[in-house]
Order: C-alpha cells, then structure tokens, then sequence
C-alpha cells in the first residue's frame, strides 16, 4: 500500500474509533442523567408515600374538637360493651386532657355504639376501633373521621406496652375518633407518636382485648364482625 494511502487509512482508524469513544462518553452521560432522574422520582414516591394521610391537614392545622368537659382532678373510666365481653379502660385526664375529653364526649353521646373493631394488627398487637361510620364491614373502614381534628400531647417517651390504650392517627395532631388497644408486645416497636390517653383498668379487660386479637382475619380486617354494643363513662370523685 503506498505512504500517502496507508496514513489517510490509519487517519481514518483513529478518527473512527475516537467517534466510538464519544459515542460511549453520550451514552454513558445521558445513562447516569436517567439513573438521577429515577432516583429522584423513587425519593418524591417514598415522600408521598410516607405524607399519606395527611393531605387535607398538616401538623399546625388540626382543627376544633368537642368542647372542654372534663375536669383533670376527676376520674374517669370508659366501658366498652362488646361482642366478646367489657372492657374498662381507665383514662389518663392528667397526661392527655384532650384526647380524654375527646373519648369521654363521643361516649356520652353515643357516637361510638356500634361501631367495629375493624381492624387486628397482629404484626403489632393491636386492636383498632373507633371510625364513626364503620358499623357494617367495609372496604372504607378506617377512613372516617368525626369532622375534626385535635392535638397530640406527646412527651416524646410513649412506650406501647400491653393493656396502653392511644389514639391512632395519619400524622401529626390528626386525632380524631379512632383508638387502638395494645395486647402484646410487638407495639413496643410503636414510635413514640401515639397519644396515651388511658389503660385497661383489669386482666379481665385484657383477657376481652385479647380474645378480639385472636379472632381470624382477612389482611388485618375481622372475618366476623366485632362490635362495640355501647361505650359508657364512669367518674369518680
């Protein structure tokens, strides 16, 4: 092959292969461009996925609750008659006024007969009632809310343990009517975001509670429909 052809030819090798290299740099660059892209995505899908529940309130927006009835320096116990016995369930008028209040106000008028246990967690030993317009299973169950919100009283050291009672939520300062009765140990695992606002006042409201746990279940939703007949309140002096 004559100088002149061979060297066009070798030009022509390396220009080729350095179109081949900034081939690969593109794709490389708009490879690691697409993988930021997802990572992003999946971080916004995580976000909202964990925000689920609070999208018509936020922390500081909780809105009015029933009026203060209650007086701190009284007792007060709850009985909840159910499918499968009473509970009485002393409430906590010190440590979470508000929540108490709360309780003792949909009680006393009623709100509560009826309703269901419509759900048992038994990933984490709990008991679950208190939605307002779950008294016939359904898929809705759970999602009621009594048309208000109210604060957490939170001191940051809640421990779940067995017998607690609490107020379940979506998210900070979104209680409302539903409740959850722990009656294990696995709720320990719990974060320290769930209003305390009383325990079972006895074993054998406990024995009631854990009877409700064992009962079979499709996901964590009752077979068989478990009722609270009525919720009334004792005070003491």
């Amino acid at each position: 092959m004559p100088k002149n052809a061979r060297e066009k030819e070798l030009a022509r090798a390396a220009a080729k292969r350095e179109q081949e290299k900034q081939a690969a740099r593109r794709k490389k660059t708009v490879t690691k461009a697409v993988a930021a892209i997802v990572v992003i995505a999946l971080v916004a899908v995580g976000a909202s996925l964990l925000l689920g529940g609070r999208k018509t309130k936020t922390a500081s927006e909780p809105t009015a609750g029933p009026p203060m009835t209650i007086d701190p320096n009284k007792s007060y116990t709850g009985v909840l008659d159910t499918t499968f016995g009473q509970m009485k369930i002393a409430l906590l008028p010190k440590t979470a006024p508000i929540a108490v209040n709360n309780f003792v106000y949909l009680a006393d008028n009623g709100k509560y007969n009826g309703v269901l246990f419509h759900r048992i967690a038994s990933s984490l030993s709990v008991i679950q009632a208190g939605d307002l317009s779950c008294k016939t299973p359904s898929p809705t169950c759970g999602s009621g809310k009594p048309g208000y919100t109210f604060l957490d009283e939170l001191s940051g050291n809640e421990k779940y343990t067995q017998g607690v009672v609490a107020m379940a939520n979506a998210g900070p300062n979104t209680n409302n009517s539903q409740f959850f009765i722990v009656t294990g140990s696995k709720a320990e695992k719990l974060p320290p975001s769930y209003t305390i606002f009383g325990h079972l006042a006895d074993a054998a409201s406990l024995k009631v509670a854990q009877t409700i746990q064992s009962q079979p279940v499709d996901g964590e939703t009752p077979k068989t429909p478990i009722v609270i007949n009525s919720a009334k309140i004792q005070v003491g002096g």
